[in-house]
């Protein structure tokens, strides 16, 4: 599965996966769960990556000890049960991701292989939402389901996982 290509820039239109560990021990978590991955080329920034949705293209990136990749295909991020299985591995782990045009929104948080918070969000699917576990600090003021994908970025801020530093810096692979 291709990992990144060069030029591209942030949206809420893709998954994340966001860990409190080191990028390799995501990525040979994430594969011991998945299949292999392969590292086509590496970026100084983010905003030189290009990346083609199509082929399910990754970015992965670390910044002060904490992995984050974006997940273009959405669906390892929206996979609950392998994300508490890896926390079991890695600590805290939050797989989430907005897809504003037909109004899905999910998040899974796992710490040590217990789940934390779990919300799955469908408009387009006509199906009511779910929610376990306590609602995070952050939902009061930025629901997961905000339409500009601004509630999973607060998801992830109330982990002390928010990607955003590093999605406008780098280095990513």
């Amino acid at each position: 599965m291709p990992l990144i290509c060069p030029r591209w820039s942030p949206t809420p239109h893709h998954g994340y996966i966001v860990v409190t560990t080191s990028a390799t021990d995501l990525l040979q978590e994430l594969s011991r769960h998945t299949g292999e991955f392969t590292v086509e080329s590496v970026v100084d920034r983010t905003a030189d990556a290009n990346i083609d949705s199509g082929k399910f293209d990754m970015l992965l990136g670390e910044l002060d000890g904490r992995a984050f990749m974006v997940d273009t295909s959405m669906v390892l991020s929206d996979s609950p049960d392998m994300i508490v299985a890896m926390s079991t591995a890695l600590g805290t782990v939050v797989g989430c991701g907005a897809e504003t045009v037909s109004g899905s929104y999910w998040l899974t948080a796992a710490r040590d292989g217990q789940p934390l918070r779990h919300v799955f969000v469908s408009h387009a699917a006509m199906t009511r939402g779910m929610a376990m576990g306590e609602p995070l600090p952050s939902e009061g003021e930025h629901p997961i389901e905000d339409n500009r994908g601004a509630g999973i970025f607060a998801a992830m801020a109330s982990f002390g996982l928010d990607p955003s530093a590093w999605l406008s810096s780098g280095p990513a692979s």
